[in-house]
């Protein structure tokens, strides 16, 4: 991630970090249900948390 928006909020560059990382997890392991297990297992995260987040991220699948 390059960090050309410094001006913005912690929270908000925090959000962009987070959509960033999902996101290429998402595109290395895919979308199914069983990839999004792989991608929550590997950021740490349970699955309804993953799940949140690309409600909350506006991450679409």
């Amino acid at each position: 991630m390059k960090f050309q928006d410094t001006n913005l909020p912690l929270s908000e560059q925090v959000k962009r970090y987070e959509k960033e990382i999902i996101t290429r997890k998402l595109k290395k392991y895919g979308s199914s249900g069983n990839a999004k297990d792989t991608v929550a297992k590997e950021l740490g995260l349970s699955r309804a948390t993953l799940y949140r987040k690309l409600t909350e991220l506006d991450i679409n699948v």
